[in-house]
């Protein structure tokens, strides 16, 4: 007899291969640096680059980790879990300088509805592999380098180019 039917598993560097978001997660960051044991790239959402190339202002429905308070996060894996009888994989994402105080009240606040939950507070740890990078960084970055995206694209897809 099966003890559970449904979880929600880690995908977070998969889904990069996919070029979607990860499980639940909502877009990480409309700009980032990743370093890792390949190297250090800079990605850039197509949302994202369009809006840097063309001016055009940011759809209201486009938004990331970092727009969303910690609380959202929490809701959003308490929405979910109350129809997955396993675990859920999903990461709430905290800003740097969060203190155990604060995290502490929204852990006592959402534990007793999750079976399980991970935090990550922005800059909490030495090697930090995805890193946020300022619209400047961005656009001083696109100024070096062409961002090619689909078809044109060997090393570069949808505008994940390695950082010279």
């Amino acid at each position: 007899r099966c003890v559970t039917a449904l979880a929600i598993a880690p995908t977070g560097t998969i889904s990069l291969v996919a070029d979607v978001t990860s499980g639940i997660e909502p877009l990480i960051k409309k700009a980032y640096k990743r370093t890792d044991r390949v190297g250090e790239r800079m990605y850039v959402h197509p949302i994202y680059l369009d809006h840097l190339q063309t001016g055009d202002p940011l759809p209201s429905w486009y938004v990331d980790s970092d727009d969303l308070d910690p609380s959202d996060h929490f809701e959003v894996q308490v929405a979910i879990q109350k129809f997955v009888d396993g675990a859920v994989s999903k990461t709430i994402n905290m800003p740097a300088g969060t203190t155990a105080d604060q995290l502490s009240h929204l852990m006592l606040e959402y534990i007793h509805d999750l079976k399980g939950v991970t935090v990550y507070v922005d800059g909490s740890r030495e090697g930090q592999i995805l890193n946020s990078v300022s619209e400047e960084e961005v656009r001083n970055y696109l100024e070096r380098n062409k961002i090619v995206t689909g078809a044109e694209a060997v090393q570069c897809t949808t505008g994940m180019c390695d950082l010279m």
